[in-house]
């Protein structure tokens, strides 16, 4: 049995496919572990939701920014433009059954065995384990209840408030708003504390004041591998040996990556086109 990681897929079926014959894909066997992303932008989210779906025994999940766009989009409380992408997944007459199955899905994924954590974005350098399990449990188990609609609407409706320093008196749905964009739309940090939601450039172009938020330290980075997608424009930044970073952009004419774990060996396929 193989495991194979593999970063943000946005749509980009053809690639996904091409990906999974590259690495000779067993569903007898292999298990994969998919961080985030894997909807929106591409011109295939449907076909891809679809085929993890299928596969669902084989696979683990961690939800991105995009998915919670859709769940956002779905339950029309979001009112912005809507990504014609998802509006594939939307109008779909298997819609309710796949919506459903994703809101049952986890934002953070550890294997002990491994210790392993695959999160979509990041993790911010203040939590400790127990913050980082905790705020991820609590998120889950509000995307699971049946009033999952009137979480997503506090959540959306307190995001247009600022809320980037995490402390210890935030109100529960700052808490929950903040934990989200950590776990799926962090990129720098300003302190361990402070996280930065303006910056999405290369490492090496970014203004003195911000810092990747792996560069920070913090026991679970050194104790865990840990394993993200969200940054396309990080390129060749060196991260340390124990966290990989596995969106190389597929969707911006870069490639779709898959990291075998058990021997560490990367499988890449080129994306066909510029989504």
């Amino acid at each position: 049995m193989s495991q194979y990681l593999i970063g943000d897929i946005h749509g980009c079926y053809k690639e996904f496919c091409s990906l999974l014959k590259l690495i000779k894909f067993n569903v007898k066997k292999d298990i994969l572990w998919i961080s985030g992303d894997f909807v929106g932008r591409g011109p295939n989210s449907l076909k891809v939701l679809r085929l993890i779906y299928k596969l669902r025994k084989n696979i683990f999940v961690v939800l991105g920014n995009h998915e919670i766009n859709l769940l956002l989009s779905y339950t029309h409380i979001k009112k912005a433009r809507i990504d014609q992408q998802l509006m594939q997944i939307i109008n779909a007459p298997d819609a309710n059954n796949l919506i459903q199955w994703l809101r049952h899905q986890p934002i953070l994924k550890i294997h002990e065995k491994y210790k392993l954590i695959m999160v979509h974005a990041g993790i911010i350098p203040i939590w400790n384990l127990y913050s980082l399990l905790n705020n991820a449990q609590e998120i889950e188990k509000n995307l699971k209840k049946k009033q999952y609609k009137s979480f997503l609407r506090s959540i959306y409706k307190n995001s247009h408030i600022p809320n980037n320093i995490w402390h210890n008196n935030l109100s529960k749905n700052s808490r929950l708003q903040l934990s989200i964009n950590i776990f799926t739309r962090i990129r720098y940090c300003l302190s361990e504390s402070i996280i930065d939601m303006h910056h999405k450039i290369e490492p090496k172009k970014a203004p003195s004041f911000i810092k990747p938020w792996f560069t920070f330290h913090n026991p679970i980075f050194s104790e865990y591998n840990i394993i993200f997608g969200h940054w396309s424009s990080l390129g060749d930044y060196p991260t340390p040996k124990n966290i990989y970073g596995l969106d190389t952009g597929c969707c911006w004419g870069g490639q779709l990556t898959a990291l075998q774990w058990d021997n560490k060996k990367f499988f890449k396929v080129n994306s066909v086109n510029n989504y």
